[in-house]
């Protein structure tokens, strides 16, 4: 094109591995830095995780895909049944 052949591009992203297993680093010539979340909450700029895991029973295989990902509608229609809530607020 007609750009600047001296302009630098810089790209960042927190999810460089998608789920539809492209890479957002292939994008770029080259990683300047990167640093993993345990490094982070080992330096104290992330606590650490705390999580838990609910049984809801629930068969996820019929909801709708698009481009590796849940379709969110699909999705929402199937995490708000009341039984789900109910689990989950417990």
């Amino acid at each position: 094109g007609n750009g600047n052949p001296n302009t630098l591009l810089l790209g960042m992203t927190a999810t460089p591995r998608r789920s539809d297993g492209r890479s957002a680093v292939d994008v770029f010539d080259e990683v300047a830095f990167e640093i993993s979340r345990t490094d982070l909450q080992d330096l104290a700029y992330l606590v650490p995780i705390h999580y838990y895991t609910v049984d809801t029973e629930l068969g996820l295989d019929r909801v709708k895909m698009s481009g590796g990902d849940f379709q969110i509608k699909a999705l929402s229609v199937v995490m708000n049944l009341p039984a789900v809530r109910a689990l989950t607020i417990r």
